[in-house]
């Protein structure tokens, strides 16, 4: 497991504790987050944006973000 302190020195800077945290998060939905990403897609936009929302450190513009970078296959960094 990568640590928040392995992220940090990594240039991850204020992000690493989001990231760990969002990892953390996800292990705790079923099968481990797979499951619940599954899921996500039968919902509509704003349902999706607002769970993502709840992941620690995503909000409203981070996970549009992300969903806007599923559509160009490329990572976004905020």
């Amino acid at each position: 497991m990568v640590t928040e302190q392995r992220l940090t020195d990594a240039g991850f800077d204020y992000r690493a504790k989001y990231i760990t945290g969002t990892v953390n998060a996800l292990q705790l939905k079923p099968g481990e987050g797979a499951e619940w990403v599954t899921d996500l897609c039968k919902l509509d936009l704003q349902a999706v944006i607002d769970a993502l929302s709840a992941l620690p450190g995503v909000g409203p513009n981070v996970a549009a973000a992300w969903l806007f970078s599923l559509l160009i296959n490329t990572v976004p960094f905020q």
